[in-house]
C-alpha cells in the first residue's frame, strides 16, 4: 500500500498571517495561533520580572501574562505614546500570552512559496530560531515569526 505525504504543498497553497508592526518592521504571526487582539488595557506589573515581561491582564476572567515584543527583540523604544498599540493574545503549546505590538495592520493571505529562509546576514543579527522566514510582497518584507520558539524562551 502506498502512503501519501500530505505535507506536499503547491504554489497555490496560502498561509494566513496577522501582520503586526513592531517599530518600523513588519512581522507575520500565523493566524491559527492568534486568540484575540485588544486595545491596550491596564497591565498590572509583577515585581522582579525580566524587562520584557510587562505584567498581567484579566481577559474575561483569565489571567494572561503580557510581554513587550519590542523589548524582547531588543528593538529601539519610541518616545511617543502610540494609540495604535495593541495586545495580541497568542495561544501555543497550551500556553496563552499577550504580546504588545505597535500596531496590527491586516490579515495577509500569501502563497507559501513567497516565504523564504532568512538571509545569513539577518541570522547573525537575530537568533535564527525566532524566524520562520521572510515573505516578500511587492516592495515589502514581512518577517514571519516562529511563535513556538518565542514561547520557549519565556
Amino acid at each position: 500500500m502506498e502512503t501519501v505525504d500530505k505535507t506536499i504543498r503547491t504554489e497555490t497553497d496560502l498561509r494566513q498571517l496577522v501582520n503586526v508592526q513592531i517599530g518600523t518592521e513588519e512581522f507575520g504571526i500565523d493566524i491559527s495561533l492568534v486568540h484575540d487582539i485588544h486595545r491596550m488595557v491596564k497591565i498590572t506589573p509583577i515585581p522582579q520580572t525580566p524587562p520584557h515581561f510587562k505584567g498581567i491582564i484579566n481577559l474575561r476572567g483569565q489571567i494572561i501574562p503580557v510581554v513587550d515584543f519590542r523589548i524582547l527583540f531588543n528593538l529601539p523604544d519610541t518616545e511617543d505614546e502610540n494609540k495604535e498599540r495593541r495586545i495580541v493574545v497568542i495561544e501555543s503549546n497550551n500556553q496563552t500570552i499577550g504580546f504588545i505590538v505597535d500596531g496590527v495592520r491586516e490579515v495577509l493571505r500569501i502563497p507559501i512559496s513567497t516565504i523564504k529562509e532568512a538571509p545569513d546576514i539577518i541570522k547573525s543579527q537575530v537568533d535564527k530560531r525566532y524566524l520562520e522566514g521572510v515573505a516578500q510582497l511587492d516592495d515589502r518584507l514581512i518577517i514571519v515569526l516562529n511563535i513556538e520558539a518565542v514561547f520557549s524562551i519565556l
